[in-house]
């Protein structure tokens, strides 16, 4: 069985379409490597376990013919060549049985996640190597309990250590509290240490940190034994409750507890593994249920986009057509902001003018497009985020003033809160200004730093294969210039060149801020090009 899943999911991960679509260094990456570490931890448990279990099995017949004369020597070959067998054959037979599992696995996402032609799997024969080093650590370990068993020199300890108990020592009511407390403390701890580190010493955190996560596991180690050992129900008002099943707990409370202890890794890693896609899909999907346009886009002006004319035509080919079609324009500008400037593992943080780049729009192209009425008062910014303003770490609330990348034109603002609509929040996310702020800070731009917002229904039942060729056709027209990922930042670009700002320093503090919390969104976007990621 572990083997089974050893190999199924090393496929996956091996697979050359998980390899492109989850970038190299990604969260992602790091998120499938983390539960494939989990995973074959608990496997690791459950073999070793296993293992322990199949000798306790064979302890009788040792014990027995060692009774009636038979020498360790003599008895060891014929030991080593089943435990070689069966392992082989066992390790073998889930190897082979990994392979159509994943195939199955693999269409059960297409089934009920996502059906592309991107979506295919290919079977790498590396996953394999994974396969046999755990298959080595298996007939290993193995050998290594057959041998200490053949080494044991009490006959009657070995016959009758099928049926020897673990009985967990007194133990203090004390301990499930205090694991409680252990596992509350280490997750705070754990998930708070990096940026209270960062904060306090203007330094990146070792990987070492990690190990504040370590309470956690002895917590629930704690837990488990008080579970076992007492219960979590007070039996003073009727003591004979269940008291045959507290007894049999107690006696063989060791096994019960690592037993239980397997249980929650493996439950652990196999629900993380489960929930994690669609964890991260609920929240897209129920916010694109809730979207008030079926479909939005943005692009920049010097890119060739079909108009709601050609768009309409497209649509009838499939016995559809277009409605409420609206479009406004927006300004691609530089920002100043207070920087992050990146020193090996420590940095420090100050002024810079040309920090980033930001999305500016009219206060009246707002309600063009939304048609919600929305006033912003002149020498001021509002930023569109969600209604719970659960996207306010990728803004920039500290900006001073905004610059035409053009004609080198400034406009000193102050930020005036958040505006909600769901649709324009997120990346790469909007700012408006006021409408005499914005013609005075667009007087002179050119049309590659000036973009198009645009929206529009279906009337009617829409179609997949007029979104899908909807979204080829104007990406097909994308030339050569157009191929880079988005977060690369023109503007930053600009600053490395004319201030000397190295090109890799982290200068905009949103990026602080999305590296302290989810990196999820950025690392499923990194293989995405531009002309992709506008549609």
């Amino acid at each position: 069985m572990s083997l089974l899943l050893i190999t199924a999911y090393s496929a996956m991960m091996f697979s050359p379409t998980v390899l492109l679509v989850l970038p190299e260094g990604g969260d992602s990456r790091k998120q499938m490597t983390t539960i494939f570490a989990l995973a074959l931890f608990g496997c690791v448990v459950f073999t070793i376990y296993a293992s322990n279990l199949f000798f306790r099995r064979k302890s009788r017949q040792l014990g027995t013919l060692m009774a009636i004369g038979a020498s360790r020597k003599r008895l060891a070959p014929g030991l080593f060549r089943e435990v070689l067998l069966l392992s082989c054959a066992s390790s073998l037979l889930g190897i082979a049985a990994g392979i159509p599992f994943v195939f199955l696995l693999w269409s059960g996402f297409r089934l009920f996640i996502v059906d592309s032609q991107e979506m295919q799997l290919r079977l790498d024969f590396r996953c394999l190597y994974l396969s046999a080093v755990f298959f080595a650590i298996v007939v290993t370990f193995s050998c290594a309990t057959a041998y200490r068993y053949l080494k044991r020199t009490n006959i009657i300890d070995i016959i009758h250590e099928e049926h020897k108990n673990e009985p967990v020592k007194k133990l203090g009511r004390w301990c499930g509290p205090v694991g409680l407390i252990l596992i509350l403390a280490g997750a705070v701890c754990g998930f708070e240490a990096p940026a209270v580190y960062m904060n306090l010493f203007s330094r990146y955190p070792t990987a070492l940190i990690n190990l504040l996560y370590a309470p956690v596991f002895v917590g629930l180690y704690m837990v488990m034994l008080h579970t076992v050992v007492h219960g979590w129900r007070s039996h003073r008002k009727n003591p004979y409750h269940n008291i045959i099943a507290r007894s049999m707990m107690k006696f063989q409370g060791k096994q019960t507890v690592n037993n239980l202890l397997v249980s929650t890794v493996l439950i652990a890693g196999s629900a993380f593994a489960i929930f994690y896609l669609p964890m991260m899909g609920v929240g897209q999907i129920m916010a694109v249920n809730t979207r008030p346009f079926d479909y939005y886009y943005h692009y920049r002006m010097v890119q060739t986009i079909p108009g709601p004319d050609e768009i309409d035509a497209l649509a009838s080919k499939y016995g559809i057509s277009i409605k409420d079609y609206r479009s406004c324009p927006y300004l691609i500008l530089g920002n100043d902001s207070i920087v992050e400037i990146e020193e090996g593992r420590s940095f420090h943080n100050e002024h810079v003018d040309l920090a980033g780049s930001v999305n500016v729009l009219p206060e009246s192209g707002f309600y063009a497009l939304t048609g919600e009425e929305l006033t912003v008062s002149p020498g001021e910014y509002r930023i569109v985020s969600t209604a719970e303003e659960t996207d306010t770490y990728l803004y920039d609330t500290l900006i001073t003033f905004m610059t035409n990348m053009v004609t080198r034109d400034t406009i000193s603002v102050t930020f005036a809160g958040y505006t909600h609509y769901d649709l324009l929040s997120g990346s790469p996310g909007y700012y408006i200004l006021d409408d005499a702020d914005y013609e005075m800070i667009a007087h002179g731009i050119t049309p590659e730093w000036q973009g198009t917002i645009c929206v529009f229904n279906i009337d009617g039942m829409d179609r997949y294969d007029f979104a899908q060729d909807f979204f080829h056709t104007p990406v097909s027209s994308f030339g050569p210039e157009c191929e880079y990922g988005y977060y690369y930042d023109r503007v930053r670009k600009i600053a490395a060149d004319i201030c000397r700002v190295p090109d890799d320093v982290s200068v905009h503090l949103h990026h602080l801020y999305t590296r302290r919390a989810d990196h999820q969104l950025h690392a499923l976007h990194d293989h995405h090009t531009e002309q992709s990621l506008c549609l």
